[in-house]
């Protein structure tokens, strides 16, 4: 499995992203610092063959994460996401 590029609590910037699932773009989001509140693996369950990363990874090898923003709640995938 991957492992999480953020922990719960970090505070990270919304970027442009490569993937077009949970596209933040739509809401003026890009830019704009989060929290993140909670991670997860979706592949969660899954054996190593099926996990197994390539330069062609798929929007559904990324990991989840939701994120605060201005009160409201967002799940996003790594792809948008950025340290700040």
């Amino acid at each position: 499995m991957s492992e999480l590029k953020f922990k719960v609590g970090q505070t990270v910037r919304i970027k442009e992203g490569s993937f077009p699932l949970n596209n933040p773009d739509g809401y003026g989001l890009i830019g704009q610092l989060a929290t993140i509140i909670r991670s997860w693996d979706p592949r969660r369950g899954t054996g190593a063959m099926n996990i197994a990363r390539s330069e062609d990874i798929q929007f559904f090898e990324l990991n989840q994460y939701d994120v605060h923003i201005n009160g409201n709640l967002y799940s996003l995938n790594e792809d948008w996401l950025e340290a700040e």
